[in-house]
């Protein structure tokens, strides 16, 4: 039962990420520079664009915690700036869209959610250290 919780709510996580997960995983698989380098790049050009064809005045909900953001330099009492992960790519308030992972020598900067991923992605490309008891290794594997 624990097994088939845990299946779900990894696809529930995966889901959430989009696409552009698959991408992330072949690239620190592969430990490739030049493709995370295209990864952020793809990122910043999508926000961008974004940013362009909506005009400062735009006004969205954080697709985390469903606050008010803004484009506007400087927002009213009830909003706060608004920025899209770079790796799912949605909007997020500044509290949301917060974190940073370190993928090889680049930072990317992401939301809450996909940090945690991105974390369980690294952690799971790891490799156990040498010495652990067989149990634990079985922990470790898990």
């Amino acid at each position: 039962e624990f097994a088939q919780l845990r299946a779900e709510f990894n696809k529930r996580h995966r889901d959430r990420a989009g696409p552009r997960l698959g991408w992330l995983e072949r690239i620190i698989r592969d430990e490739d520079a030049e493709g995370l380098a295209q990864f952020g790049d793809v990122a910043r050009k999508n926000s961008a664009a974004g940013i362009a064809g909506a005009g400062a005045s735009r006004t969205l909900a954080c697709s985390w915690c469903n606050a008010r953001t803004t484009l506007a330099p400087r927002p009213s009492a009830d909003e706060r700036p608004g920025k899209a992960c770079q790796l799912c790519e949605a909007w997020h308030c500044v509290r949301c869209c917060a974190s940073f992972v370190n993928v090889g020598s680049s930072r990317l900067e992401c939301c809450d959610p996909c940090r945690t991923l991105v974390d369980v992605v690294l952690w799971q490309t790891a490799v156990p250290p040498v010495g652990l008891p067989d149990t634990a290794a079985e922990l470790f594997a898990a």
